[in-house]
This record gives structure tokens, sequence and C-alpha cells, in this order.
């Protein structure tokens, strides 16, 4: 089993590859949380995979409490893959602490935050993208075969303060759904109801969506709204949108 958290479709690809290579099954952590699917009542056999993004230089802390309450047979071949803009940081050190893993790999994909900072231009995100393709074979291979593999680009010295201190601000300062709001070109649709793996946003009596208290900066409502009305404060105007099954089908 292939559990994977993806917001823009980055470790939903990299899980789904993995999946064909080693006839295994990707399950959508937010599909799972949404539907009521408690972690206690999967059935794991011989291996399990965990498959998320970085945030912040770890991993998002809904896959963490999700992941840690699983109940693994011992003998089990445990592995986590990270996909990541950049740097993992420490995120496998801290995963660890909750799901003991026999191998981890980290690679690169688009990055999209942008709350932040702007998605990559188009030529950079192909090539993040094909780099993480060429790579697979081998990843597949390793889980096949069950062998012991740590491929963590982690980011050297810096690593620990920014999955430390960074992380901390991150999550105490910044994971909130506050600022998130609609333009004027907003339909009504809904999509964005169905993106939140915490059911966190509604449509109000006039069909405009409003957020909750939870969030943890995934990104799947900005991104994935089909007209692109959804905005952070006034930083998000001018940014793109991204998501990988949308943007690139035929170009991967």
């Amino acid at each position: 089993m292939i559990i994977y958290y993806s917001a823009t479709g980055n470790s939903k690809w990299i899980a789904n590859q993995i999946a064909k290579g080693t006839s295994d099954t990707a399950k959508s952590l937010t599909t799972l949380v949404r539907q009521g699917v408690t972690p206690e009542s999967l059935v794991i056999k011989d291996k399990i995979g965990i498959v998320f993004p970085v945030y912040a230089w770890r991993a998002p802390k809904v896959v963490v409490d999700y992941i840690k309450r699983l109940n693994i047979p011992e003998g089990v071949y445990k592995y986590a893959i990270a996909t990541c803009g950049g740097q993992a940081g420490k995120t496998m050190k801290y995963l660890n602490k909750d799901f003991p893993t026999d191998a981890a790999w980290s690679l690169l994909m688009p990055d999209n935050y942008i709350r932040m900072w702007d998605i990559n231009p188009k030529e950079e995100m192909l090539k993040k993208i094909n780099s993480s393709k060429e790579k697979l074979p081998k990843i597949i291979d390793a889980i096949n075969n069950k062998q012991h593999v740590i491929d963590v680009e982690e980011g050297g010295w810096i690593a620990p303060i920014l999955s430390g201190i960074v992380n901390w601000g991150f999550v105490t300062f910044l994971n909130s759904a506050k600022g998130y709001r609609t333009d004027d070109t907003c339909t009504g649709c809904g999509v964005c109801t169905t993106q939140c793996v915490f059911n966190n946003i509604y449509l109000d009596e006039n069909n405009r969506p409003v957020w909750g208290d939870k969030c943890n900066q995934c990104g799947a409502c900005i991104h994935n709204c089909p007209v692109a009305c959804i905005q952070y404060k006034n930083k998000t105007q001018k940014r793109g949108r991204y998501n990988l099954y949308r943007d690139y089908k035929g170009d991967k």
C-alpha cells in the first residue's frame, strides 16, 4: 500500500508511478480522511510507502498524525518519499520518530508555494519533473527488492535550522487560512470545497467560499480553482497556478 498526500499533483504522480512499478495500490490521504477511513482500519501487508510534499522542511502534520496510527505488522518494509522544490532538510529524521523507515528518498518537483513566491518557470518545472522521472526506475527496483536506502538531499549545515526553528515559525505563525479570499471572477462552482483535507471550506448563501480555522498551507484550494479566483491577501494576483495533471499532461 502507498499512502500519498498531494495538493497539486506532485506527490500523487510520484505515488502512482511507484504503484505501477511495484504492483501496488496508491491511496490519497485526503480522500481517506474526508471519507472517515481510520488508519487503524487499513490492512497492511508486506510493504507500506508514504509519499508527501515537504512543508517548511518537514512532513505535513496531517501526514504524521495519520501514519503514526497505522497498525504495521512486524517485518513490513517501510519507505518514504518526500517531494520538494529544493532541499528536504531533516524531514526524514523527524518522520522516523513516528514512522521508522527502511528506505527514504527526496525528489525535486515544481515549487508552488505562491503565498511566498511565484511558481517555477515552465522550463524549470519540466527539468525537475524529468529529473525525478529518471530516478524512479532505481527507486522502484530498490522497493521491489526491499533494499535499505537513504537518498535524501538535506541541504547541508543549515538543514537542522530549517527543520527546527524555521518550521516552528511556519507552523506557529503561518499555518492559517486567514487571508484567503475570492475575487469577483468566482463562479460558486464549489471545487475548492472538495480539495481540503480538513473539510475546512464551505459555500455561504451567496455561493462564495468561506474558510474555517484549520489549514496547513497545502495550496489545494488556490491551485485547483478552475478560474483562479482564489487569492491570498494581495500577494497572489500576479502569481501563477499549478497542477501537474492539468498543466503537464503529455509533457512529463
